[in-house]
């Protein structure tokens, strides 16, 4: 299989997601399935994601690595705003 699937996500853990459950189950399945062969990577924000990994209790056990980055400021923000309009530009 070798294969890596990313989720980014702004879960907010309701309860009568079916969808959203299903789905989960369904990637859970292929975690175990292929566990030496997928990686799976959910990105959004911590509180978001500490909401998510606790939706259901397969998720904690299954991601043992997590790494959070800062957020950014309102001045850098603004940085790369002038950056990307520079670029643009060109």
């Amino acid at each position: 299989m070798d294969k890596y699937l990313e989720i980014k996500t702004e879960y907010e853990g309701e309860t009568d997601d079916s969808y959203g459950k299903e789905a989960i189950e369904t990637i859970l399945k292929a975690m175990e399935d292929h566990r030496d062969e997928l990686v799976v990577i959910v990105a959004g924000y911590t509180g978001l994601m500490h909401k998510f990994i606790e939706s259901n209790p397969g998720l904690s056990s299954r991601f043992s690595k997590y790494f959070e980055f800062p957020d950014y400021t309102g001045e850098h923000k603004i940085g790369l705003s002038f950056q990307r309009s520079r670029n643009t530009q060109r």
